[in-house]
């Protein structure tokens, strides 16, 4: 039971006249005290006609029906002595989704002489017009459609009195616009008499709001045949507001959902927010962290307001509004105040400052970091937005967020693709190149070895054949280490091994590396090195490889002038400082277009410049490796260059330690090595290939050393056994027992010979010293294979 109608039956129980609530099929469901009391029978249940006396039948059955046409009738009725006069209505006691009233309401009352004015029945309809829930109103069309009637809900909604609704017309209470829209729908009802109107009014009552109200009207006439209106609306506004507001997120959300091309699908969603939304443009910014600016991703304009050229500006991160809309998620705020000038920058305004407008912000965050602003623009005087449309519009911004978040992904995986496919192409590219620059010294190699098969060369030609086998040999020696170096420091598999350093000479002594090459070329090779220099922690093997790319480069580039190699260092601790060097030459130069190309593998500068024939004598990986072991030892090789002029590189090696307790002439006596030396011992050689086993024999013999080969680590333990060896010289990779389970097994036995393993593997100094005494790195050269055989006999 609603509450109106408990205080309707709480009301009417207690009246002197009788009171009837019948369904619109005629049966009676309520009675009060006083008819139930003078009318016979039990009323409830029984139909309305059949409860009067036999001769009324016929008038209260077809009056009653006629009452849901023409509003209320009148029935005159007699029981025993007394007269009655009822009076039955149709109840405005319903839901106003029905098509049809649902009850009749029929008072009555006995007649009394000169009763013309029934007290009771006028207070019955002050009560329903007191607190029926709704808009209620009667006006009279004979008279320019004056309010003769309007409720309290009325007067409270438009904030009116009585004295200022009734006696006059809508043209008098509310503006003219309203007024016609109301006069030509009140037309329309009183056309069409005793006929209901649903109306679905849309109405702008109030500045910068459009009320929406659904309206029962009705045009009746009352006992003096005098034709009314009657009206009853309810306030949907906010519910029209919610359902607009549902609808248009469930469009954006099909709009997300559906599409496969997200930037269109977000041009498409800013004009549906701002055609909705009514505003004059929408717009979608995007951070630029790089250059801190924004950048208008999208924008939909329906009037005018940004300037066209405005497509980009800075912004500040720190704005007290950018703070503001990052924490609250939104802010609603003038286009010309000084927040919005503050974040966005002058530009971001009206050509015509003549009319402020308001602007709806919000944040966009995309992985939860800021990513950018949505915003629509709106005219206040058309436009004013309530708490809800904000968060409707934020929901908006939630889907642009998810949108962005996709056309990132979308982004990552096509930069991905981009980048593999590069990467596959480089790959390719590089082994091609790779196997031109390996064919190069091969066909050296294979052609002078097929010449010195002819017993007929002079010996002169055969010393020079063989000078360029060599030459050759050690180009292709170069190429695959700078090849292999090159692999390690792409997949940062290159370590970097301190040790002491003086550096001062060690500078010294890269430097005489190039002097006969320099004055060769009549080119003046300038030092300039701090002789103060402490003991510098470095790894000495990679900075002399970078210095004599650097150095090396120069003196190749060269035709005339000079070559200056600087290296100094500067403390910043007690324990640690920045070590400084640069190589400047006066050469052909380096345009400003190919500086980043010379740091591309197999990419030689000496092509960009014309000089061909110094071309042959590089492979294109010394700048690169350079680089990177530079940037592998926290430095940034850095290039500086004018075309014709010269060259100068430059790198920083920051937070070096350094060590001023020891002496320099200590580090230079522990780094002296024997001159010359006779070993004196056996050797053991160990090699699963006869080939190698050769090149090792033959410069031992060289050496003049004692030496036993073994084929297998079995067939070496076998000679250990029957006799004392005092070097064993295995491979690594040997098939049934490699080289370090041969070491374990010598270990095992207690021999107590040294072992020494021979591998291609440049770091296995660092991997194998557990296992071996020490490393020999092939190729073998007799000068490699002189230094071991210095060291292990100490």
């Amino acid at each position: 039971m609603s509450e109106t109608l408990k205080q309707f039956q709480a009301y009417y129980g207690v009246l002197s006249e009788g009171v009837i609530v019948v369904t619109k099929d005629g049966e009676i469901v309520w009675t009060n005290p006083f008819a139930t009391k003078n009318l016979p029978g039990y009323l409830v249940g029984e139909k309305f006609h059949d409860v009067f006396p036999s001769q009324y039948f016929h008038q209260t059955r077809n009056k009653s029906i006629a009452c849901f046409r023409r509003g209320s009738v009148h029935i005159h009725f007699a029981i025993d002595e007394n007269a009655y006069h009822s009076r039955v209505y149709p109840s405005i006691l319903h839901d106003m989704g029905q098509s049809f009233p649902k009850y009749r309401i029929a008072t009555f009352r006995k007649l009394e002489k000169n009763i013309e004015v029934d007290e009771d029945v006028d207070q019955l309809f002050s009560v329903i017009l007191r607190y029926i829930p709704c808009q209620l109103f009667i006006k009279n069309p004979s008279n320019h459609f004056i309010y003769t009637v309007a409720n309290r809900d009325f007067l409270e909604y438009y904030k009116l009195t009585e004295n200022q609704v009734v006696g006059h017309d809508d043209f008098e209470i509310f503006d003219p616009e309203v007024a016609r829209q109301l006069r030509e729908n009140d037309l329309k009802v009183c056309s069409n008499e005793g006929t209901i109107f649903r109306l679905d009014e849309d109405i702008s009552f109030q500045r910068n709001r459009k009320d929406v109200f659904k309206s029962l009207k009705i045009a009746f006439r009352n006992s003096k045949n005098e034709l009314l209106m009657l009206g009853i609306c309810v306030d949907v506004t906010d519910m029209t507001r919610l359902f607009n507001r549902e609808k248009l997120l469930n469009t954006c959300i099909n709009i997300f959902i559906q599409t496969t091309d997200f930037r269109a699908s977000l041009q498409n969603m800013l004009q549906l927010i701002c055609f909705d939304m009514k505003a004059d443009e929408a717009f979608l910014w995007k951070v630029n962290e790089e250059e801190k600016s924004l950048v208008l991703e999208h924008n939909f304009t329906m009037l005018r307001f940004r300037n066209s050229q405005t497509d980009h500006v800075a912004y500040d991160p720190k704005s007290p509004l950018l703070k503001s809309i990052l924490s609250k998620k939104y802010e609603l705020v003038p286009s010309n105040s000084p927040e919005v000038h503050a974040l966005f920058g002058e530009e971001f305004k009206k050509k015509n400052d003549e009319k402020e407008k308001q602007i709806f912000i919000s944040s966009i965050k995309t992985y939860g970091d800021f990513s950018g602003l949505f915003g629509l623009v709106f005219d206040p005087d058309r436009v004013q937005l309530c708490k809800e449309d904000c968060e409707t519009l934020a929901a908006c911004g939630h889907l642009i967020e998810a949108i962005m978040g996709q056309i990132d992904s979308y982004n990552q995986v096509v930069h991905a693709a981009e980048v593999a496919q590069k990467a596959d192409k480089e790959k390719s590219n590089f082994l091609a190149t790779v196997s031109h620059e390996i064919r190069t010294p091969l066909n050296a190699i294979i052609g002078f070895s097929q010449l010195l098969k002819d017993t007929n060369i002079s010996k002169d030609d055969k010393l020079e054949y063989i000078n360029n086998i060599m030459v050759s040999s050690e180009s292709l020696l170069t190429l695959i280490n700078d090849i292999l170096d090159l692999s390690k420091l792409e997949v940062d598999q290159m370590p970097i091994i301190l040790s002491e350093t003086d550096m001062y000479t060690f500078c010294k002594d890269v430097s005489l590396v190039f002097t006969y090459a320099s004055k060769k070329k009549n080119l003046h090779l300038i030092l300039d090195i701090d002789e103060n220099m402490p003991i510098l922690f470095v790894d000495n093997i990679r900075m002399r490889q970078i210095f004599f790319n650097l150095i090396g480069n120069a003196v190749k580039f060269t035709e005339e002038g000079s070559i200056t190699f600087k290296a100094k260092f500067t403390k910043k601790t007690s324990s640690v400082g920045d070590f400084f060097c640069s190589v400047t030459d006066t050469g052909v130069g380096i345009s400003q277009a190919d500086i980043e190309k010379i740091f591309t593998p197999f990419v030689q500068v000496e092509k960009m410049s014309g000089n061909y024939m110094a071309a042959r004598n590089g492979t294109g990986l010394g700048l690169p490796i350079s680089r990177k072991l530079v940037e592998r030892m926290g430095g940034k090789l850095e290039v500086d260059s004018e075309l014709g002029k010269g060259t100068c590189f430059s790198f920083t090696i920051p937070n070096v330690k350094y060590d001023e307790n020891r002496s320099v002439q200590i580090v230079k006596k522990q780094t002296v090595a024997k001159s010359s030396f006779t070993f004196k011992n056996k050797v053991l050689v160990v090699d699963d290939v006869l080939m190698n086993l050769k090149v090792i024999a033959a410069l031992l013999n060289n050496q003049k050393v004692k030496y036993s080969m073994a084929s297998s680590a079995s067939e070496a333990l076998e000679l250990m056994e029957k006799e004392e060896y005092s070097l064993v010289m295995t491979d690594l990779w040997m098939p049934e027992m490699n080289g370090i389970q041969l070491a374990q097994e010598i270990r095992k036995r207690k021999y107590k010979a040294k072992i020494v393993v021979i591998t291609a593997d440049t770091d296995a100094g660092i991997v194998y010293n557990d296992f071996f005494d020490n490393v020999l790195i092939k190729p073998v050269t007799k000068a490699s294979l002189t230094k071991l055989l210095n060291e292990v006999s100490d």
